[in-house]
């Protein structure tokens, strides 16, 4: 009987839970003057990441819907920013997300193109904060808070950290300088 009783205790601890970011409205930005075509490209568009937490019982798993977030976050931050149009096209690619100490690390590529030249390449790095201090007193349903407040904090950092060197750079390289003939 303690060997069943064991075995459904075993069991019910056990589980996977998805981690889903919540949905964000646009975020106000002032136009670049240019339309755009903003890809989240393959597999990062659907790019998930499990991740496993003693603090929360090891035995359960959490799957992050990285993806669907960047895929949303881009929309929210760059749509404001790059109207739709044909002008631009972005693209913008997981290149590394992983979970260290409670804290969201992803790597993305932006590249900007403009009739098949790229006009602007760089790598992002972000970090969301760790919150295992929510996770150790709340257990297996913290844990799920805990990893969507951490990728949304990375998440959020990427866009920024982008939106500011095309700020900072004036949307350089990405206005071509009109030439006189006179």
């Amino acid at each position: 009987m303690r060997i069943i009783a064991l075995g459904v205790l075993l069991g019910l601890s056990m589980g996977c839970y998805t981690v889903q970011l919540q949905p964000i409205s646009e975020i106000p930005g002032q136009s670049f003057g240019e339309t755009a075509t903003i890809d989240v490209l393959e597999p990062s568009a659907n790019y998930v990441y499990e991740v496993r937490s003693f603090a929360a019982g090891f035995g359960n798993r959490w799957r992050i819907d990285v993806g669907d977030g960047l895929v949303q976050y881009a929309e929210a931050y760059l749509r404001p920013v790059f109207p739709e149009g044909d002008d631009l096209r972005v693209q913008i690619t997981i290149e590394g997300f992983d979970v260290r100490d409670f804290e969201a690390h992803v790597d993305a590529r932006f590249a900007i193109s403009r009739e098949s030249e790229i006009v602007f390449n760089r790598k992002y790095h972000a970090q969301g904060v760790g919150h295992f201090a929510q996770t150790a007193w709340g257990g297996a349903f913290a844990m799920k808070s805990s990893m969507r407040k951490t990728t949304d904090e990375a998440l959020r950092s990427l866009f920024e950290q982008f939106l500011t060197d095309m700020q900072r750079e004036g949307a350089f390289p990405l206005r071509r300088e009109e030439t006189s003939t006179d």
